[in-house]
C-alpha cells in the first residue's frame, strides 16, 4: 500500500484536532476565571471514550484466504471540563491581547534583578575600577544589623 494513504494514529495527527482545540479553549477560559475570581489552583480533565465500529466487507485482499473480512473504524468521543491554577513560583501568569490567550512568562521586575528584567535588554556589563570595593552593602539582616 502506498504510504500516502497511512495514517498514524496518536496524539499529534489530525484524528484528535478537535480535542486539542478543545483543550486549549477550556484552558483559556480556566485561566481567565481564576483571575476574574481569584482562584489559587484549579484543573483540567479529559475522558476521551474509545469504540470501534465494525463493518463486514467483501475481501479482495489475496493474503485472507475468505470471501469477507470484518474491518474496524475506530471512533473516539472527547469530553473536557475545568474547574477552580497551577502554582509556579518563577513564573507569572499574562494576558497577552496581541494573541487574546494567557502566557506564563518569567516573574520580573522585582527587588530580586533578574536577565529577564525590562531594563536588562540593553544594560551595559559594568566592570568595576581596580581597587574598588565589588560587594555592595545594599541589604539589611532580619534582626536589624
Amino acid at each position: 500500500m502506498d504510504k500516502a494513504y497511512i495514517r498514524e494514529l496518536n496524539f499529534d495527527c489530525d484524528t484528535f484536532s478537535d480535542a486539542k482545540e478543545s483543550l486549549n479553549t477550556v484552558l483559556q477560559k480556566l485561566l481567565g476565571t481564576m483571575v476574574g475570581c481569584g482562584a489559587k489552583e484549579g484543573s483540567i480533565t479529559m475522558k476521551l471514550d474509545v469504540g470501534f465500529r465494525s463493518e463486514t466487507i467483501q475481501n479482495y485482499d489475496a493474503e485472507i484466504d475468505a470471501p469477507e473480512r470484518e474491518v474496524y473504524m475506530p471512533q473516539f468521543f472527547h469530553k473536557i471540563t475545568s474547574s477552580g491554577a497551577t502554582h509556579n513560583e518563577t513564573d507569572e501568569l499574562y494576558y497577552n491581547a496581541d494573541t487574546g490567550n494567557y502566557e506564563m512568562r518569567p516573574i520580573v521586575n522585582t527587588a530580586q534583578r533578574s536577565m529577564f528584567d525590562d531594563d536588562m535588554d540593553s544594560a551595559p556589563i559594568e566592570r568595576y575600577a581596580s581597587g574598588e570595593d565589588e560587594r555592595q552593602e545594599d541589604y539589611q539582616y532580619e534582626n536589624g544589623q
